[in-house]
């Protein structure tokens, strides 16, 4: 669980998130916030580095192995049990991670039809898990 916040990288985290916003039409008069953060850089996990990247697989492979999991189960429960235990684990305040979200597409078709690929990331996102971090939000846009 945490606060999942649109920043620099793949794509301009504004733009991200006006179309993220656009797309889900309950939100009456969406707006872009911009908040400041106080880390601890050393309990931010950027997988975008390989070395943490290396460390997060080391974690997860352990993890795995110790788990029994139910067929029945749906997979993406397990993978967010899993996540959700590593980063635990390692204390981290906040994930960055390169993703594919659909809404985020530029184009309808694409968002509509799935034509995207989710292999390849169309975002960074940053994932606060310690909302305590979260020092100050203004509304951006």
């Amino acid at each position: 669980m945490g606060v999942y916040y649109f920043v620099d990288g793949v794509m301009c985290p504004v733009e991200a998130s006006e179309r993220w916003a656009s797309v889900f039409k309950s939100h009456r008069d969406p707006c872009v916030l911009e908040s400041v953060f106080k880390f601890d850089f050393d309990y931010v996990l950027d997988l975008r580095d390989e070395s943490d990247l290396k460390d997060f697989n080391k974690v997860r492979e352990y993890f795995c192995s110790k788990l029994e999991l139910d067929k029945g189960r749906k997979k993406a429960f397990d993978r967010k049990i899993v996540c959700d235990a590593i980063l635990e684990y390692v204390g981290a305040q906040a994930v960055i991670n390169r993703e594919y979200i659909s809404a985020v597409a530029p184009s309808p078709a694409e968002r509509e039809l799935a034509l995207g690929m989710p292999s390849i990331p169309n975002c960074t996102i940053m994932a606060v898990r310690d909302k305590s971090k979260i020092e100050q939000t203004r509304v951006f846009r």
